[in-house]
């Protein structure tokens, strides 16, 4: 595959990509390399940029260019869309996902989407839903993408994964009869002593190795500041 149509793959699958996560999906190993194609597709109109100073640019698939290629095409966003910092992340954890042979996968802004889940008597909404395939079994994980440093909303948001936790909201809702994890990405790592130093002993006790905390996507550890893997394969 050439490398433009590997972009045009990629962008039908991600919705948005910026140079670093194209490089990290191995399109290319530097920007100086990639921005001669990108461009290209840009200036046929395939794809459209978004671009401003301070900013990290990001690429989609245009209207025409999802004509062309059957994909999810967009038209030119005047301004930039207050969550796409937030969109960029969510897709930093899919493509973490992908790497570990990610076999279905439902993010907020998606077509389609299916990451309402009923709660009792309302519903909530995870950033990603996600299973991957590994040696041993299917391993689903609802995912949270948290940026900033609300402490007290990250604890509500592990307070409500935990009543789902509790009333069996997901396997009910998904069909996936087994345990899963919850993915609660922060932004800074300093957060994480301050989220967890606020998350009740009961939560703790009850269901420690349900969440994975982590700030950049290596390194993960459980409610109890243990470190942990995504899975075990033994």
């Amino acid at each position: 595959m050439r490398r433009w149509e590997k972009i045009i793959e990629l962008l039908k699958r991600y919705h948005f990509l910026t140079y670093r996560q194209l490089i990290t999906l191995g399109v290319s190993t530097t920007n100086s390399n990639l921005s001669p194609i990108v461009r290209g597709l840009v200036k046929d109109g395939y794809v459209n940029e978004w671009k401003k100073p301070t900013y990290e640019s990001f690429f989609y698939l245009s209207k025409k260019g999802a004509r062309r290629f059957n994909g999810l095409g967009r038209g030119r966003y005047q301004k930039r869309p207050i969550d796409m910092d937030h969109r960029l992340r969510t897709v930093d954890v899919e493509i973490l996902l992908n790497k570990h042979n990610l076999k279905y996968c439902s993010k907020y802004y998606d077509p389609g989407k299916q990451t309402n889940i009923p709660l009792l008597d309302k519903s909530f909404e995870p950033d990603l839903i996600g299973v991957i395939s590994t040696s041993k079994q299917e391993e689903l994980y609802l995912v949270e993408v948290e940026q900033g440093v609300d402490v007290k909303k990250i604890v509500s948001k592990i307070e409500l994964h935990a009543l789902a936790l509790r009333v069996g909201a997901v396997p009910n809702h998904l069909g996936f009869k087994r345990g899963y994890r919850v993915l609660i990405v922060v932004e800074d790592k300093k957060i994480i002593d301050r989220v967890l130093k606020r998350v009740s002993e009961e939560i703790k006790t009850s269901f420690k190795e349900n969440f994975l905390v982590s700030s950049d996507l290596s390194e993960w550890c459980n409610l109890g500041k243990q470190k942990r893997k995504l899975y075990y394969e033994k």
